[in-house]
């Protein structure tokens, strides 16, 4: 026998077998190309897993088979393998780059951890099924076993964060709760979007046969919490974002409507879910629909509780309504706010007659940019609340702060270190990717939900108190959150200079800028890793002597503010006001994370890093004219939105 013979001989050795655990590999692969995986509710997850992995296999196998009885000169031995390996390296490098599109990619881990996964499927066949001794098939079992473990188990936790309530707001009232449209007897109107959002046909008859509804005539629905025994209540309504269209996602926030009932605030949670993904599709251009479906179901809500027969009688404030929302429904919240002060649509002349007013937006993890009218982006002229996530996979922008640098008067926003995107909702979960994607994911420091939702139901209480004119809980946080660890901005108050929309470096409006850094630029603000948006922020390199300079007209001034972040470790910084000098309190770092499991492999790290404010109270209201700061260490800072405060509310 000579060597090419040799070589042919030890090369088939358990081919059959090896050839069985590559196709199941491959089968476990193409589990991301199942449409609507995540979604169905029919049976336990790892029972459908189990299923759509068992007939992927047989479909491959009986391929396989067919190939080599009838097409053996086509593909002989060694080519059908290498496909088989090559198409798994290609589906597993897919999963891969999208799991990493949070952050800036690696195209060393792209190539070499599916190569490492295809060589021990190949090297596991050879060793499992040919005569190679009991110890060595023992020790190789630990690379299979690494590598399952890998991507099933969490990570490694992080550093432990302080994220539960302090001190808890009490509540005042017993919480009722009421649901109306689909699926229940009080019915109180429907719309039609045919004109603004589209289905592809089977899509359509998909969703008629699972909702009983269509775009042509969606049910106005939801659930309310209402206190006990309280009229005229100020009311938030809330949209949910997209997930599966299954999830009936507007349950996911029963915890916020019970904790804002109970302190006196109802809480409306609007069903939306028609507009959700299916089978791996969703409805076409459909954000805009998600707002004016918001407000279609506040007008009725609205005539229900003007209506001495509804159960809704003087339950709710039309006059003190507000809007909230999560993911694309945080989006389409603003853009419903947005929309009140048109009396048309500007893109079809839709006219807006709406019977209520809406006096503030809370945006949790939101989306933008998904409706601009006409190319236009969407000024909100309400107080407005953005809440973001450090550790959020989905929305890994901070994309509400596009929303933010368009909103104008009161403001503000969280960014919270080791919160992702679904817990905020109670049906979401803790990985933000769906299938396989899902497993690349870095869960383990993120901090639990019951403490990621109260955080955001006391800071939304506190928030739409602080509109209603009690600031006392606003004013307070600290008693109630650990503010230390969360990233705060906003505030109101004349803004000097915000660099959003002007080209002029040297001057905004009346504002006069000047430097003596030799590195001083306006710039698009990265909140993580490679991602940035549409918010300018100025960045100036100082060093010790260094100074960033604003000259105005005179103002009268309780207070200045303005809001900085830093490239890497924060710089010592001084402020001159009228004569005085003020030190700046040093404020939070960009957080060095690891969103990806690939990431504990080769130590990299992605920057969270988020604006703060730096509010400085003058000795006493005084006339200014001019700010300066000046540097005591060396760093890139990024300043924006620099303001002459009004005193802080003590009601």
């Amino acid at each position: 026998m000579n060597w090419r013979e040799k070589i042919s001989e030890t090369y088939l050795r358990g081919y059959s077998w090896r050839l069985r655990l590559e196709t199941l590999f491959l089968s476990l692969l193409l589990l991301d190309q199942w449409p609507g995986l995540d979604g169905q509710r029919l049976i336990p997850t790892w029972a459908f897993v189990i299923l759509a992995t068992a007939a992927y296999f047989l479909l491959l196998r009986g391929a396989e088979l067919f190939v080599r009885r009838f097409l053996h000169f086509l593909l002989p031995p060694a080519t059908l393998e290498l496909t088989l390996l090559a198409v798994s390296y290609w589906l597993h490098r897919e999963v891969l780059v999208g799991a990493s599109n949070i952050v800036s990619g690696n195209d060393r881990v792209f190539f070499l951890l599916p190569l490492i996964l295809i060589l021990i499927t190949f090297l596991s066949g050879w060793i499992y099924f040919r005569r190679t001794p009991l110890w060595l098939k023992v020790l190789w079992s630990l690379l299979p076993l690494a590598a399952l473990s890998f991507f099933l188990l969490p990570g490694i936790k992080g550093p432990e964060e302080s994220t539960q309530v302090l001190r808890e707001i009490p509540p005042k009232y017993q919480v009722e709760v009421l649901s109306y449209g689909p699926g229940s007897q009080w019915s109180v109107g429907s719309s039609s979007y045919t004109r603004r959002a589209s289905f592809t046909p089977f899509q359509r008859k998909l969703r008629k046969k699972i909702k009983g509804y269509d775009l042509s005539n969606i049910p106005h629905g939801g659930i309310i919490y209402l206190p006990e025994g309280l009229e005229e209540a100020p009311t938030l309504f809330f949209i949910h974002g997209n997930h599966n269209m299954l999830t009936e996602s507007h349950l996911g926030y029963d915890y916020l409507g019970r904790y804002l009932a109970a302190r006196g605030v109802a809480f409306v949670s609007v069903d939306e879910t028609l507009l959700n993904g299916y089978m791996g599709s969703g409805a076409g251009n459909e954000n805009d629909v998600r707002a004016l479906l918001l407000l279609d179901n506040m007008s009725s809500l609205t005539r229900e509780s003007e209506d001495p027969q509804s159960e809704l009688y003087r339950r709710l404030n039309p006059q003190a309504y507000y809007v909230g929302g999560h993911s694309r429904g945080g989006e389409g919240a603003a853009t419903a706010a947005s929309l009140t002060a048109w009396e048309r649509l500007l893109d079809d002349g839709r006219a807006l007659e709406l019977d209520f007013t809406i006096r503030g937006v809370v945006a949790v993890a939101p989306t933008y940019g998904q409706y601009l009218p006409a190319g236009h982006q969407l000024p909100l002229k309400l107080p407005y609340f953005l809440i973001h996530g450090s550790h959020d996979m989905d929305v890994a922008r901070v994309q509400g702060l596009d929303q933010y640098a368009h909103a104008t008067g009161e403001k503000y926003q969280w960014f919270l270190p080791y919160a992702n995107h679904g817990q905020f909702n109670e049906l979401w979960g803790r990985r933000d990717k769906a299938g396989l994607k899902g497993l690349h994911l870095h869960t383990a420091p993120i901090v639990e939900r019951r403490a990621q939702e109260e955080l955001l139901s006391v800071g939304t209480y506190a928030f739409l108190r602080h509109l209603e004119g009690d600031s006392s809980y606003w004013n307070q946080l600290e008693a109630y959150l650990p503010l230390e660890e969360i990233y705060q901005r906003g505030g109101t108050g004349e803004v000097l200079a915000s660099f959003q929309d002007d080209l002029d470096l040297t001057r905004e409006g009346e504002v006069e800028i000047s430097s003596s850094s030799s590195t001083w630029r306006e710039e698009a603000l990265a909140t993580s890793g490679k991602n940035s948006g549409e918010e300018r922020v100025l960045a100036v390199r100082l060093n010790s002597g260094n100074h960033l300079q604003l000259k105005f007209p005179p103002r009268e001034a309780a207070s200045i503010a303005f809001d900085v972040a830093y490239e890497r470790a924060p710089v010592a910084l001084t402020v001159e006001v009228g004569g005085r000098e003020y030190s700046v309190e040093e404020q939070k770092p960009p957080m060095e994370t690891q969103p990806l499991k690939w990431q504990l492999i080769t130590g990299e790290t992605t920057a969270k890093n988020s604006l703060q404010t730096v509010e400085i109270p003058l000795e006493a209201p005084e006339e200014i004219s001019e700010i300066r700061i000046t540097a005591e260490g060396s760093g890139l800072v990024y300043f924006d939105d620099f303001r002459i405060e009004l005193p802080p509310k003590n009601d």
